[in-house]
This record gives structure tokens, C-alpha cells and sequence, in this order.
């Protein structure tokens, strides 16, 4: 006939199995969290990578928008140089003097270099 015992695990030993079940969940938790990340994005960084490359684009149509700004005003301080020779010596771009008012920019003062 066959005969069974009651096997009692102690204490002990539960919270050694517990713990170290937990470790090794924690550690293959990482791991994975730790493979995923790295092929893919969380809606966060996509969404901060979208903005990131709106804004690239803005900086380079800001970019180029100066380029012209700055050629329109060298040819606009080259025609000044040949109005001031051609004027004698009357240059606007050094001694004009400008104030702010309520309908927008006023002269205050042209004078003679």
C-alpha cells in the first residue's frame, strides 16, 4: 500500500524562491524593456522627433530667408556708395536718424556727413 508524507517547505527557503523569482523577473523585465526600446519609439520621443524636424525646417527656410535679406541689403549699401559719390558726400545710411511713433516709422533728422 502505498503511503504518503506531508512535506513542509520552511519559511526560509519560501522567501529564498520568492526572492530570487523576483530578481530574475526584474532582470528579464530590463532586458526586455531594454530590446524594445531600442527598435522602437515610445508616442513621446515621436512625437519630440516630429517637432525636432519641423523645426530643422523652419531653421533652414529662416536660413535662407537672411541669405536674401543680407543680398538685398549689400546692394542696397552699394547703391548707397555710388548716390553718396554721385550726391556729394550725402549719405542716408550713416545719419539717419529714425523714431518710433503710434502710425509707424518717421524721420526725424537727415544730415550731411
Amino acid at each position: 500500500m502505498l503511503s504518503f508524507e506531508l512535506h513542509h517547505i520552511s519559511r526560509k527557503r519560501r522567501l529564498k524562491r520568492a526572492g530570487l523569482l523576483f530578481i530574475l523577473t526584474f532582470v528579464v523585465a530590463m532586458g526586455c524593456f531594454a530590446c524594445y526600446s531600442q527598435y522602437f519609439d515610445t508616442p513621446k520621443v515621436l512625437s519630440i522627433r516630429q517637432d525636432n524636424a519641423a523645426l530643422v525646417l523652419r531653421l533652414e527656410l529662416l536660413k535662407k530667408q537672411i541669405t536674401e535679406a543680407d543680398k538685398i541689403l549689400q546692394q542696397l549699401q552699394q547703391r548707397d556708395n555710388i548716390f553718396t559719390v554721385l550726391l556729394l558726400g550725402w549719405t542716408i545710411s550713416r545719419r539717419l536718424y529714425v523714431m518710433r511713433s503710434l502710425g509707424g516709422l518717421t524721420v526725424t533728422r537727415i544730415s550731411k556727413s
